[in-house]
């Protein structure tokens, strides 16, 4: 059954940013729920007092305190190992027959290299590769019959790795992405493993990142 409360935290949680400033108390409930209450009056069919969302707002508040609390406190002995790698560049192409051997002739290529960082992601419709700009002629070379999507340089890469007991943690990729977009930085693409992230960032915010990133380990213990 629809309840005032019940579609106020069904609002709220689609919210996280507003979850967040509401546990701080930073948010004016009257002015809130006026913004709910056409979607509340419409799940009800009928007129919901503004007094009633914001009481149903009071309600919610020490419940997502709560949660809060109780994530935090998973999250507070979770250590990462931060690896930073710079003068990297992003090759989208579309998928193909022929991409695979692309990546075998590459890969042969590179064997000798020395210092280089590679890494691939193959979607449904497309693969990205990351590499390292100083090898980025070699790709291009060999990928030269492939169809290309879109090409991103002057990256850096920061790179996550949690200890195993750490893979299954909810919350974990929300707690850095969150806070990466608070302070305005936005993330060029992600590649992930059982155990390790890898963030892909413009250089201009890879020491804000790194920062970030890093107090988010130490501070929050």
């Amino acid at each position: 059954m629809k309840t005032i409360i019940s579609l106020v935290e069904a609002n709220i949680m689609q919210q996280p940013f507003l979850t967040k400033m509401l546990v701080d108390d930073l948010v004016n409930l009257s002015s809130l729920a006026r913004k709910l209450k056409p979607n509340i009056d419409s799940e009800l069919h009928k007129d919901v007092q503004i007094g009633s969302i914001v009481m149903a707002l009071k309600r919610l508040i020490p419940l997502l305190q709560g949660q809060v609390m109780i994530q935090s406190n998973k999250l507070s002995n979770i250590n990462g190992d931060l690896t930073v790698r710079l003068n990297l560049c992003i090759h989208t192409f579309e998928n193909s027959k022929t991409i695979i051997l692309a990546h075998r002739v590459l890969l042969n290529k590179l064997s000798g290299a020395k210092n280089m960082f590679y890494t691939v992601s193959r979607g449904i419709f497309e693969t990205s590769i990351v590499i390292s700009a100083k090898y980025d002629f070699v790709l291009e070379k060999v990928f030269k019959d492939e169809v290309p999507l879109i090409k991103v340089n002057n990256l850096s890469c920061i790179t996550i790795k949690f200890a195993e007991e750490y893979a299954n943690t909810p919350g974990v990729y929300y707690l850095i992405f969150s806070k990466l977009a608070w302070i305005g930085i936005s993330v060029q693409e992600i590649f992930s493993t059982s155990f390790e992230i890898s963030i892909f960032l413009e250089d201009k915010d890879t020491g804000s990142a790194f920062t970030c990133i890093k107090n988010l380990f130490v501070q929050e213990k």
